[in-house]
């Protein structure tokens, strides 16, 4: 009998509608696999993009100068005391902003 043969073998028949629904199930799972896949590759793009930009903007800020002269009598420090109070911009932002701008020695980019 079939079970009889399915022991003795080892292997456990099926008919053909299980068989294909297992055969569509595996290639949809590679489908998904390969999708997850492109998606991964594309956001470890995307992070190491973003930890280069954060290197850049770390070089760009360590050059920043509290008490060198931004423009007539103003402080570089002066003049992001004065975009944080005046716009709220974060800290970072203020000193690329006033590096970027004026008669600074040590322009950010």
């Amino acid at each position: 009998t079939m079970i009889n043969m399915e022991e003795s073998s080892g292997l456990k028949f099926m008919n053909m509608d299980q068989y294909n629904l297992m055969v569509h199930e595996i290639n949809s799972v590679t489908k998904k696999k390969a999708f997850a896949k492109s998606l991964l590759e594309e956001s470890s793009a995307d992070i190491e993009k973003m930890d280069a930009d954060m290197n850049q903007y770390r070089q760009e800020l360590e050059k920043f100068c509290p008490p060198c002269l931004w423009s007539k009598g103003q402080l570089c420090s002066g003049r992001v005391k004065f975009l944080r109070n005046q716009y709220g911009v974060p800290r970072h932002i203020a000193k690329l902003s006033a590096m970027s701008q004026g008669s600074c020695r040590n322009p950010a980019m």
